[in-house]
């Protein structure tokens, strides 16, 4: 409905008819629609809904269960207000190695037709369709029931070379079913339109992606936030650029983090937030601006699509990814020590222990550092978690460790910070690669001993 509607005019001793209550309901409905027209672009599209996969099998498409907001507003929940039955396609997909797509449709309504079908008439055209009555009780004092007829939204499955005369029917792009060879499935490469990212799971998981994409950055560079920290001869420019580079992941962290907590957010204000994200991050790169076009004009960041909203999600995740790395080139992650008594133990991500990487054991503390040398060098044990107590035992030295007097480049240099390069050749660090727990013997480590594991790309 898109033209407003006039008020009923009553007045005593009015003889009701049907048509009385019919534009009473049309006034109601067209009074929503400047809240959908104009608050939230976009508001349509599935709340959630599960797709019978087993019918696949049988070349049947239905819905095991859906919540739906059509393009004029409508509200439908397929265990509550609606009449859709399985449709078969086997006929309709003659080249199957082509995907084939499927929507769900909701017959406009026909201001000069008819809008109800009889019950029982699930092929017709129509709207809605009669229900069988039910008795209903007085809501209010519960001591009478009446029977009443209530109208559930016929709906109906259309496949794509349908839509061309679909024109009297609102329709949401539902599935893209292709064929593996063996069976037919839904393809990964589609989701419908969403109403918010709940209903949407690969968009909720990229948003989640990109979070912990920023989370992760912000822990590597977080010995940057504080510059007073560093000795004025080693402010160097590839510091400030990181410390630049984490004022703003730190910015965008806490509205990624915002919106994936609750998941009811349309996507169209997550896709903001995210072009956003990918705009500021264009400072650090001359290949985009902050648009994401490149310099002959392509756009990398392609405009919202609320019918293609995977392929929009992908590329902007694409760019801000590739931005994040060239930011911190060369720098893979740290990894924090758990103190435990005389033990500090970590546990290395599987995916970050590339042999090829350059691995370093980063130690602060505020006690004087040629006593921490001395530690390191006569007290400290490195190695496999399960092995240290065997290199205390038999007075096995671990993993050497080589003293690196100038910090590797993109890795900070503070007082009372001593950088020890890990020897990768060593057995008992091939040892580590397997599982990734390691641990670092140290009794009597000074108290506010802090030890991370610096791991660098060569």
């Amino acid at each position: 409905m898109t033209e407003p509607r006039k008020p009923v005019m009553w007045y005593q001793g009015l003889f009701l008819q049907p048509q009385h209550f019919q534009q009473t309901d049309l006034f109601h409905q067209a009074s929503l629609t400047p809240l959908r027209s104009y608050i939230q672009p976009f508001f349509y599209g599935t709340c959630g809904h599960v797709v019978d996969e087993g019918a696949l099998r049988e070349m049947t498409f239905n819905l095991r269960e859906g919540e739906f907001l059509f393009q004029d507003g409508t509200w439908v929940k397929t265990t509550q207000n609606v009449k859709l039955e399985a449709r078969s396609f086997k006929d309709a997909w003659t080249d199957m190695d082509k995907p084939f797509k499927v929507f769900l449709g909701l017959r406009r309504w026909d201001q000069a037709g008819t809008n109800v079908a009889p019950r029982g008439a699930h092929d017709e055209r129509r709207r809605y369709i009669e229900e069988t009555a039910g008795g209903m009780r007085d809501i209010y004092h519960g001591d009478s029931t009446v029977e009443i007829k209530f109208l559930d939204h016929l709906l109906r499955f259309f496949w794509e070379d349908e839509i061309s005369d679909a024109a009297d029917y609102h329709l949401i792009p539902l599935a893209v079913l292709t064929f593996n060879g063996q069976d037919v499935v839904l393809s990964r490469d589609f989701v419908a339109p969403a109403v918010t990212l709940a209903a949407s799971e690969p968009l909720l998981t990229i948003m989640r992606n990109v979070r912990e994409l920023i989370l992760s950055r912000c822990r590597i560079l977080e010995e940057y936030k504080n510059p007073r920290g560093f000795q004025k001869a080693d402010l160097q420019a590839a510091y400030l650029n990181f410390f630049l580079a984490l004022h703003t992941l730190n910015r965008h962290a806490p509205v990624l983090h915002h919106v994936t907590e609750v998941s009811t957010v349309h996507p169209f204000m997550a896709y903001g937030i995210l072009r956003q994200c990918a705009g500021e991050l264009s400072t650090f790169t001359d290949r985009v601006d902050a648009l994401g076009r490149l310099q002959n004009g392509t756009e990398l960041i392609p405009p919202y699509d609320h019918e293609d909203l995977l392929f929009c999600f992908r590329q902007v995740q694409l760019l801000i990814e590739e931005i994040v790395a060239s930011m911190i080139l060369g720098m893979e992650n740290i990894i924090h020590f758990a103190r435990d008594n005389h033990y500090f133990r970590a546990q290395v991500p599987q995916e970050l222990l590339d042999n090829r990487n350059f691995f370093y054991l980063v130690l602060k503390s505020a006690t004087e550092t040629q006593d921490i040398r001395d530690m390191v060098h006569h007290i400290v044990k490195l190695g496999p978690e399960e092995e240290v107590p065997v290199l205390i035992t038999r007075a096995l030295p671990g993993i050497p460790l080589e003293e690196k007097r100038e910090m590797p480049p993109g890795l900070p240099k503070k007082p009372g910070m001593l950088c020890f390069e890990i020897d990768r050749t060593n057995r008992y660090w091939l040892d580590v690669l397997k599982n990734g727990r390691i641990a670092l013997y140290w009794p009597d480590a000074p108290e506010d001993t802090l030890i991370e594991l610096a791991i660098l790309k060569p």
